[in-house]
């Protein structure tokens, strides 16, 4: 957020990501759980959630299995 000079008054410029969270508070918990659904799916389809997976590679180790079917 950035505050500007406007005809002698202080004004507030919201960021393009600001803008949108503040969208987002505004939306049903439905709303909100459908963009959540929504946006998870882009992720997955632009391969965000596979470039993960080689920093989380610690955490899978055959110690680990038994926590696998809880």
């Amino acid at each position: 957020m950035e505050i500007s000079k406007y005809n002698g008054f202080e004004v507030v410029c919201m960021t393009k990501i600001e803008s949108i969270l503040k969208s987002i508070m505004e939306l049903t918990e439905t709303e909100k759980r459908e963009l959540f659904f929504r946006l998870y799916s882009e992720l997955e389809e632009m391969g965000f959630l596979k470039l993960s997976e080689s920093s989380l590679a610690e955490w899978n180790s055959k110690e680990d299995d038994v926590y696998n079917d809880l």
